[in-house]
């Protein structure tokens, strides 16, 4: 849990943050990877390849596929694998026709099976592929700290594909197993604190982490509480079988005791930024809302395959099908659904209904299936061997600093001061090198500590800090 101090400075400099972190990076990239052909390819780049300037000042030149009203399909090569990018109209500030086009897939056509066979044999060009995965409890398994050691390792990589499992539950989750009881603030939007920094790395950081971005990839196992957020950042998202996504309801009841003002205003302003990071990655904001707002009711409907949202119950002459209820009454959550994010009160998403959805790409039940789906096949090489060691190392320096922290507070809480006055001296000066020393242990790992290890937090620390120092100076020999 964070500390009401904590809370204030989020919502200042971290909402700021996120919000531009939401939308410096456009809402751009991957949606399909079908395998080419290294023949394919080379028709490619033997023609004079289509040109495309994005407003952003990135180019991509390959050959385009299609192009419709709203919509450009074409085929490129990142870093030897070919696939296939849509670009939005309003996302393209330039299309140049080169010559030649439509000879690759003519190629491909001609000669399949031989074009197949050289890919295959192409270990020069093999995608350098990173996994990293993250699971336990987000806000302490997964934290900002070994999200960017692992893009930093993938990086010195040369990492060309980057796959982030996730298989987290929410913090809210832990607190309960710590707390031993039921009915507790159930804080989950609240967790979307914990995802600032690591939003930051992913929509910010990482383009000066890189000398070139890689292709982000996000494989969900589970993703509850505010790690729900993190694949919205990338175009591509997959789900294992068992793969959920959600967990973060009940925004509308948050910030209680506030002015009605005030605190509809904090809603608001939340909601927006979620939905910023929605709508940047190309999701429908409406999501946001299903996934945050307890007291509101969603329903959906088909149309041509994709989803169109309405607010309000279902009305079956229309075809809609309910989304989230109202949580009141008979049809609230129990705790149990709630920690296991098995409710409806707010949106949490199995792979069927994200594919139903348009938010997850396919459902695969290992990563060779993911690789085959993102067009890799067998053509590739992984290169994460530090990344397990990455995540694994922060969760075991985690407990062993709790372990140290709560040795710690027992040290300073035995110091007596007492005896003559360079004794008493020498007693404070040990107090405060303790003190201080739990500081910068707790600011390490900040955010991840287990709340109810019975050391004080940083505020505190330092008020007591100011009080030894207050009585040194005022003593006497």
């Amino acid at each position: 849990m964070k500390t009401e101090q904590k809370k204030r400075r989020w919502l200042g400099s971290g909402l700021l943050r996120g919000a531009i972190a939401s939308l410096v990076v456009g809402a751009a990239v991957l949606t399909g990877v079908p395998v080419v052909s290294q023949q394919a390819s080379a028709a490619v780049m033997l023609s004079t390849p289509d040109h495309i300037i994005l407003r952003d000042s990135r180019e991509f030149k390959g050959e385009i596929l299609e192009e419709t009203d709203s919509q450009i399909k074409m085929r490129v090569s990142v870093h030897g694998i070919q696939t296939v990018m849509t670009f939005e109209k309003r996302e393209v500030l330039s299309v140049k026709r080169g010559e030649g086009a439509g000879q690759a897939q003519q190629a491909q056509e001609r000669r399949p099976e031989r074009a197949e066979a050289r890919r295959a044999d192409r270990g020069a060009d093999a995608a350098r592929v990173y996994v990293a995965e993250f699971k336990g409890h987000f806000g302490r398994d997964m934290a900002a700290t070994p999200m960017r050691e692992a893009l930093e390792d993938a990086a010195r990589q040369r990492a060309d594909l980057l796959v982030i499992t996730l298989d987290l539950r929410s913090y809210f989750a832990f607190i309960q197993e710590q707390r031993r009881e039921q009915g507790q603030d159930e804080g989950h939007f609240s967790e979307m604190q914990m995802t600032d920094d690591i939003l930051h790395l992913l929509r910010v950081d990482m383009q000066q982490i890189f000398d070139t971005p890689p292709r982000v990839v996000f494989w969900v196992k589970q993703a509850l509480g505010g790690s729900c957020f993190l694949p919205l950042t990338s175009r591509e998202i997959y789900f294992h079988p068992s793969g959920r996504m959600g967990g973060v309801g009940n925004l509308d009841l948050l910030f209680g005791g506030m002015d009605e003002v005030v605190r509809q205003k904090l809603i608001s302003a939340n909601i927006e930024i979620a939905k910023g990071i929605a709508i940047a990655g190309g999701y429908p904001p409406e999501i946001i809302e299903a996934m945050a707002m307890r007291r509101q009711v969603w329903s959906y409907r088909l149309e041509g395959g994709r989803p169109v949202f309405r607010q309000g119950w279902p009305d079956a002459g229309r075809g809609e099908i309910l989304l989230t209820d109202d949580g009141r009454g008979e049809n609230a959550d129990t705790i149990e659904q709630i920690v296991r994010g098995e409710g409806n009160d707010t949106l949490t998403m199995t792979a069927d209904l994200a594919l139903t959805l348009g938010i997850s790409r396919g459902t695969v039940r290992t990563l060779e299936d993911l690789l085959l789906e993102l067009g890799v096949g067998r053509n590739f090489t992984r290169v994460d061997d530090r990344a397990e060691r990455i995540v694994a190392g922060w969760s075991r320096d985690l407990v062993n600093a709790e372990r140290r922290l709560r040795q710690l507070f027992r040290e300073f809480q035995e110091i007596q001061v007492q005896g003559d006055y360079n004794e008493r001296t020498r007693a404070r000066g040990r107090q405060i090198r303790t003190l201080e020393e739990i500081q910068r242990l707790v600011r390490r790992f900040d955010g991840s500590i287990n709340p109810f290890l019975g050391v004080p937090p940083v505020e505190e620390i330092q008020r007591i800090i100011e009080r030894i120092r207050l009585e040194q100076m005022a003593d006497r020999r």
